[in-house]
């Protein structure tokens, strides 16, 4: 990842389903390779903020997730236009902690559709993406 592109580290209890709906943080510990998931990342060059979904990979031993950032609702060419300096199918690691969403009804979270169903905790967010 480029140089001044951070991943963002939300509040423990900040991950939320696909409709807004905050869950258990305990909720990312069942993120596993080939679950798709949403993380925001900072360009503090570009001074720019964008939430991407992630189609997992990989959890290595140290329990990082690694992920391919996909084009799914992203602007095109954001990062020629000032944005958010990552490129579509660029690879990307980060902390659990960092999961900000998990769209439980998409394909390839099939394992996480019952237990997001059940982890949902707090209030629903009107809109999902980057959080403050």
């Amino acid at each position: 990842m480029k140089d001044g592109i951070v991943i963002f580290s939300p509040k423990e209890e900040d991950v939320y389903d696909w409709s807004g709906r905050q869950l258990s943080p305990e909720t990312r510990g069942h993120i596993r390779a080939g679950n798709f998931v949403r993380v925001q990342l900072n360009d503090e060059v570009n001074d720019a903020i964008e939430a991407v979904y992630v189609e997992i990979t990989e959890v290595d031993e140290q329990d990082l997730l690694h992920g391919i950032v996909r084009d799914t609702y992203r602007t095109d060419n954001a990062s020629e236009n000032g944005g958010v300096r990552v490129e579509n199918g660029e690879t990307i690691s980060f902390a659990r902690r960092c999961v900000i969403e998990i769209p439980h009804l998409w394909e390839g979270n099939e394992n996480l559709r019952d237990l997001v169903e059940q982890a949902r905790t707090g209030p629903a967010r009107s809109i999902t993406g980057i959080l403050e």
